[in-house]
């Protein structure tokens, strides 16, 4: 946002009230879109490394949505993705955190490494990518897994281990 945004906000909070503007820019999820959150929370494999939280969902449908939920209860890391006939389905979500401390940035270090390594396309910014490679989803996310270690141990010094 920019700063005439915060001096407009400022002049409408003594015109209107707030509960009710937020309520306008809410939105309500579709059956079909809760039931797939739900699943991710279902189907997620979650690994640790000290206080850091990292998550991989298969899920289908609903993965940029699903992925959001699964960040909003503090998860520094989040792979969600999909198998479609020869190609895989990727979106990855970078907490705050994760991109300042580990000096990852999804949409160019995560991306480059997942098409260099598969072949595909991808995209997305420093804490989002969404990426189409060329390989099955369980490699795809083996990838990531020793990546991810690889750069905690040499970073921060800590071993990625997966919950159970």
């Amino acid at each position: 946002a920019k700063c005439k945004t915060f001096s407009i906000l400022e002049k409408l909070c003594g015109r209107v009230r707030l509960d009710k503007a937020i309520d306008l820019v809410k939105r309500t999820r579709d059956f079909s879109e809760k039931v797939a959150i739900l699943k991710a929370f279902k189907r997620m494999s979650i690994y640790r490394a000290d206080e850091w939280l990292f998550v991989f969902c298969d899920l289908s449908a609903y993965r940029s949505e699903a992925a959001s939920q699964i960040m909003s209860v503090g998860v520094d890391f989040v792979a969600i993705g999909s198998k479609l006939n020869s190609e895989s389905k990727v979106h990855v979500r970078l907490s705050k955190r994760f991109v300042e401390e580990l000096g990852i940035n999804a949409g160019r270090d995560l991306v480059l490494a997942l098409t260099r390594k598969f072949g595909g396309t991808g995209g997305g910014h420093k804490n989002l990518a969404t990426i189409t490679l060329n390989e099955s989803l369980d490699q795809v996310f083996k990838f990531l897994l020793k990546f991810l270690k690889k750069s905690l141990k040499e970073k921060l010094g800590l071993d990625l281990i997966k919950m159970e």
